[in-house]
């Protein structure tokens, strides 16, 4: 029998398809034994293959059963190991058509080494080098595809691979809803990717590279660095199809100089985790770890959405937010509309359907500000607090407002504490915000006053500046009556001065009486100063706060859980 046989060029035309083949088959004989292998080199070339109908039985007649049910052996393809060169126009397999393919490598029934793979699929181009294994497995036996590829692309367009839900042709394309990407439960494939444009859903992330495992139902993100919305992204984290019900995550974000407005018209769950975003214009930097489970619509569901991290404002500038101009309409003193921010540090939790933001401190305009409180991301109902120390210059003229005014209210609430708000250094406010952040409602409170100086030493520099003045007001006094007397008879001097001296008693006693008046005025003033130490056990809660979430950041793991289960079994 002949050892080998050389193809010009063969041509198959099968249903559909067309097949052309050329090159040499050496060890023939491996067509009859299954412990002899076909070795050769094969170029192949198709302007059309229509697989399905290669994998799945035809709808013409089918031959008798006794011939149908023939011995796996005659119809089974034999081993090979074949240099190989294809080509296809067009291949059709599944939902999937595949354009300008390419497959140059060295290929047998179970394994695959790929010098180029490389087609375009819509508007997406693929380029893949590496190795596949157990093929024969994955294709005839439901079997796991296994490999290690690397992916370059130009242009990756990931939504034709995203089933959109029945029923939602009859909206536009922006309203159409999606199903979560299944991971394929029989693939084991690390991938290396470098995409220089990758579209998902409407954000486009450039010059992406990323290290991914496929495996089990999962995707595990090992690595990931792009850029999106003016800044930079590093991601890390797990994907997980592997069970019935909704898709889990768990990921850990690190973004770098992303643009507020940007981030918020983009990513739904920005605006729903940060909605004060829509008014702040600047770049920021955020830290966090989420973990989850996504709906239908490839949206986490925020009713059991776990999130740690922070939120840094680089540089930026507060317009049209409804809460802080409705704090300047209540105060009637225009204080913090038009507010910037920079380099703020704003640590956050979200538990149980609400975002909750830790105590931090910032100061604009020399009015220094704590900071902290939280809102629904479903309701939006936001419920802050901030405690400001204002500055009395800042309010001015304002002290002496009409009663119906807003700082004419303070007054009324400073009479009833017993302090006087025109000789404070720093009046302290509490100011609640409710309701939405469209329509917030208001609440302000007086806390106290503060100075620059101590109760006791405002005090006693009080008194003895009233002392000093009454002091030098009845020597005055006195020498005044001294030169009277001086004039009148001698009988009367005596007399004139006996007066002098009772009147000035008199005087001295009523001026000490009016500056412990006046001392008890700083004491008043300076009440609140006893509020200094709540301030302060509130500050600690929020540093307690603040190091929990740093460690959970440092920490990450998403498979911290079977990690405690291989602990827990030593």
């Amino acid at each position: 029998s002949p050892e080998y046989v050389e193809l010009e060029e063969a041509v198959l035309q099968a249903g559909q398809s067309d097949l052309r083949a050329s090159g040499r088959i050496d060890n023939l004989p491996a067509l009859f034994s299954s412990s002899k292998t076909l070795r050769g080199k094969m170029k192949f070339r198709s302007n059309y293959l229509y697989v399905d109908e290669w994998m799945e039985p035809s709808d013409a007649p089918a031959p008798a059963p006794a011939a149908a049910e023939a011995p796996a052996e005659s119809t089974a393809i034999p081993a090979f190991d074949f240099e190989l060169d294809a080509a296809c126009s067009k291949f059709v397999y599944d939902s999937y058509t595949l354009e300008n393919v390419v497959c140059r490598g060295e290929g047998s029934l179970d394994a695959l080494q790929l010098r180029e793979l490389s087609f375009d699929m819509g508007k997406s181009d693929f380029s893949f080098t590496g190795a596949f294994r157990q093929i024969d497995e994955y294709l005839f036996d439901d079997g796991v595809l296994s490999g290690d590829l690397a992916l370059r692309s130009h242009f990756l367009d990931l939504n034709p691979f995203m089933e959109t839900e029945e029923g939602a042709s009859s909206g536009t394309s922006a309203e159409e809803s999606y199903e979560p990407i299944e991971v394929p439960r029989n693939l084991h494939l690390r991938i290396l990717a470098d995409i220089n444009k990758l579209l998902y859903t409407d954000i486009e992330l450039k010059d992406l590279q990323a290290v991914l495992l496929v495996e089990d139902g999962q995707a595990i993100l090992e690595k990931c660095n792009t850029n999106t919305l003016g800044g930079s992204v590093a991601l890390t984290g797990l994907y997980d199809t592997s069970v019935e019900g909704d898709p889990v995550f768990n990921f850990k974000y690190d973004l770098s100089g992303m643009d507020f407005q940007k981030a918020y018209t983009t990513f739904n769950s920005f605006q729903a985790l940060a909605p004060v975003a829509k008014y702040v214009h600047g770049k920021f930097n955020s830290s966090l770890i989420m973990e989850g489970s996504l709906g239908p619509d490839m949206m986490p569901k925020y009713n059991v959405l776990s999130a740690d991290g922070f939120l840094e404002t680089i540089q930026g500038k507060v317009e049209g937010l409804p809460a802080l101009s409705a704090i300047d309409q209540s105060l009637g003193v225009p204080l913090l509309s038009g507010m910037e921010l920079k380099d703020t540090r704003n640590w956050f939790e979200i538990r149980n359907g609400r975002v909750e933001v830790k105590p931090f401190d910032y100061t604009w305009q020399d009015i220094a500000m704590n900071i902290s409180g939280s809102h629904g991301i479903a309701s939006g109902e936001m419920d802050y607090y901030i405690k400001a120390d204002v500055p009395r210059e800042k309010l001015g003229s304002f002290l002496n407002a009409a009663a119906d005014k807003g700082v004419a209210a303070l007054q009324e609430q400073a009479g009833k504490l017993g302090l006087n708000l025109k000789q404070a250094e720093t009046i302290k406010l509490g100011i609640s915000l409710k309701g939405a952040w469209d329509k917030p409602r208001v609440g302000i409170k007086l806390l106290g006053t503060d100075g620059e100086q101590s109760v006791a030493d405002a005090a006693k520099e009080e008194l003895s500046d009233i002392a000093a003045e009454e002091k030098q007001k009845l020597q005055s006094k006195a020498e005044e009556k001294v030169n009277e007397a001086k004039e009148q008879a001698k009988e009367e001097l005596n007399k004139a001065a006996a007066q002098a001296e009772e009147a000035a008693k008199e005087e001295l006693n009523k001026g000490v009486e009016q500056a412990k008046e006046k001392a008890g005025e700083v004491v008043g003033e300076q009440a609140g100063e006893l509020g200094k130490k709540a301030e302060e056990a509130l500050g600690e809660q929020g540093q307690k706060a603040k190091e929990e979430i740093e460690k959970q950041l440092e920490n990450f793991n998403p498979f911290k859980k079977k990690k405690n289960k291989k602990k827990g079994g030593n």
